[in-house]
């Protein structure tokens, strides 16, 4: 979460590009630090999905990446920002949500990378701030402001060593059970006779010789 305001009437919604972005208060709650995270970075560095992935198995991976922070950061999560690209965001969300007290952040009309060089920028106490990202134009970006920066991989590795596990890759959808002896009973006893219909016997003939000729 980047810290600062941008408007003195107003400590908690900036605009920044056009878009509205809320500003945490730190005034009575201010943790050591506030982490900005590049949320598809940090994605695909824990092998939680590919870049190429189904949209419902992007969706499994971002809840399980954010499931994860929320264990790491505990009650300090809400000092923490993860950005998404908006073009793998979930049908009908909103550009910015609170995911218990964690801030997420979906881009519209910009890219991920773009959006966080823009929060590095405005933030007014860079030194306060964490980012989490591998990518070399933002790490660039964050160290010329006086941000602390981490690659992925080191974030990852303070986590763990908080005494927390990797991530487990999201499950794939339950596959429905097989079917079951008293099912295939039921299936015989409907549609068992169905070849003795005349009107399927005659929608068949001309099919008959690929039959006979599979004999």
């Amino acid at each position: 979460m980047v810290s600062g305001s941008c408007n003195d009437s107003d400590s908690q919604i900036g605009r920044i590009n056009g878009a509205f972005v809320r500003l945490q208060e730190t005034t009575h709650h201010s943790p050591a630090m506030i982490y900005l995270i590049d949320g598809y970075n940090l994605l695909f560095a824990l092998g939680l999905s590919g870049k190429r992935a189904e949209p419902k198995a992007f969706e499994r991976a971002r809840r399980q990446l954010l499931d994860w922070i929320h264990a790491a950061h505990g009650g300090d999560v809400d000092a923490v920002t993860v950005v998404f690209d908006g073009v793998n965001a979930p049908e009908g969300s909103a550009a910015f949500h609170d995911d218990r007290g964690l801030h997420v952040r979906f881009t519209t009309g910009q890219l991920a990378d773009d959006l966080i060089e823009d929060l590095i920028r405005a933030d007014r106490q860079p030194e306060h701030l964490t980012v989490v990202s591998s990518d070399h134009r933002i790490q660039r970006t964050a160290r010329r402001r006086g941000c602390v920066v981490w690659d992925s991989t080191e974030y990852v590795d303070w986590v763990m060593d908080q005494g927390h596990e990797f991530p487990a890759p999201p499950r794939p959808p339950v596959k429905p059970d097989a079917v079951s002896d008293a099912e295939k009973e039921i299936w015989i006893k409907e549609f068992g006779a169905i070849d003795d219909d005349p009107e399927v016997k005659n929608f068949n003939r001309p099919f008959k010789h690929f039959q006979d000729d599979a004999k």
